[in-house]
């Protein structure tokens, strides 16, 4: 089934691309549209975007599930700079900040790790509470090590806490927040790889909490 999703997620790219390859010609010789083909075009872009990124999410999830994970010494701290310069346009768009300090060197799957934490600070960027948002990463050590990510965002009802994790849950429509809702799943799926466990703390209007527990 893995190596089916892989396969059908690469083949789909192509029909895409040759969508958006006609739209620009298409518009080309539409130029100047009206305003209800521009409402039309407008619907094709968006569609054609949330398909990019559910193929992409695809994707990345089966080769998550299918492919074993490397495990290295990892400095995270390093790693939290490499996503920070990874996401920069993203976080500079709306006046963002990421604080971190000392974060520790752990064994784990270098690149899972990095998807992981770039998840987690584009859904404070993407669920922020108007400009500014501070996402702040720490870590903490106990009998293992507990990361937390924490923004000051919109928040979650605590009732919506226990189905964040599954597959293609959304607690907002396309027209609000884009998304194809696979994020938190792959999330946790690699934190279960590394040994580990997630949990979540929010409240609507006072931001979310993510911990990760990883071990020592």
């Amino acid at each position: 089934l893995m190596q089916y999703t892989l396969a059908v997620s690469h083949d789909l790219k192509t029909p895409l691309r040759n969508i958006m390859s006609f739209m620009q010609l298409l518009l080309r010789s539409l130029d100047p549209l009206s305003k209800s083909q521009e409402e039309y075009v407008d619907f094709i872009l968006q569609a054609v975007r949330r398909m990019e990124q559910l193929i992409k999410d695809l994707s990345t999830d089966a080769s998550i599930r299918e492919r074993p994970a490397i495990f290295q010494h990892v400095d995270t701290k390093r790693l939290i700079e490499d996503v920070e310069r990874g996401l920069r346009s993203e976080i500079t768009a709306v006046n963002g900040r990421v604080i971190f300090s000392e974060l520790p060197v752990i064994k784990g799957d270098y690149s899972r790790l990095y998807q992981l934490f770039s998840n987690f600070i584009q859904n404070s960027l993407k669920y922020r509470s108007g400009q500014d948002p501070v996402i702040r990463v720490e870590a903490r050590q106990e009998a293992s090590w507990v990361f937390s990510v924490a923004d000051n965002g919109i928040g979650m009802d605590q009732v919506f806490l226990p189905k964040i994790f599954k597959p293609f849950i959304r607690l907002h429509n396309h027209a609000d927040i884009e998304g194809s809702g696979l994020g938190l799943s792959i999330c946790h799926r690699i934190v279960e790889q590394h040994g580990g466990s997630i949990r979540v703390d929010s409240e609507p209007g006072k931001g979310t909490v993510f911990y990760i527990q990883l071990p020592r």
